[in-house]
C-alpha cells in the first residue's frame, strides 16, 4: 500500500474511533460514518484552514464542516459571493451554496448528489487562502 493511502486509511480510523455515541451535531443533522474513499468530515480552524484541505467522497455521501476554534467561517461555493470567483468552481448544473457564518463548535453539512469537483471558500478568510475540496466519485 502506498505510504499516502496508508496515512490516510490510518487517519480515518482513527477519526471513526473517536468520540462517542453522539451521532447529532448541534445544529441538528448528522455525522455520517467515513465512506470507503474517504473523510466525510472536515475542520474548520482559527489558523483559518480548512482540515483537510481536499477529501474524496461517493456520490451521495454527507459532508460535515465543523468550526473547531472560536473564530466564524463559512463555506461557501458561491461565486456571487467571493472576491476571486475563479476559486470557486462547481459541477454545471450544480446549486451554488453558501452556509452563512459557523461559529465555533457549531457545524454544517450538506450531501453531494452529483459526481465531480467542488472548490469552495470561508468568506471571511479568503484572502488568506481558506480555500477547500470535494471531489465526488
Amino acid at each position: 500500500m502506498r505510504p499516502l493511502a496508508l496515512a490516510l486509511t490510518l487517519g480515518v480510523l482513527a477519526i471513526a474511533g473517536c468520540g462517542g455515541d453522539d451521532d447529532e451535531l448541534e445544529n441538528g443533522s448528522a455525522r455520517e460514518p467515513p465512506e470507503a474513499t474517504g473523510r466525510t468530515a472536515v475542520d474548520m480552524n482559527d489558523q483559518l484552514t480548512f482540515e483537510p484541505k481536499k477529501i474524496e467522497v461517493s456520490v451521495g455521501a454527507k459532508v460535515t464542516w465543523k468550526n473547531a476554534g472560536k473564530i466564524a467561517h463559512t463555506v461557501t461555493a458561491d461565486k456571487s459571493k467571493a472576491a476571486d470567483p475563479s476559486l470557486v468552481s462547481i459541477p454545471a448544473g450544480t446549486k451554488e451554496w453558501d452556509s452563512g457564518l459557523v461559529n465555533g463548535a457549531e457545524s454544517y453539512a450538506r450531501t453531494f448528489e452529483k459526481p465531480g469537483t467542488y472548490r469552495y471558500i470561508c468568506i471571511p478568510h479568503e484572502g488568506v487562502g481558506m480555500v477547500g475540496t470535494v471531489v465526488v466519485m
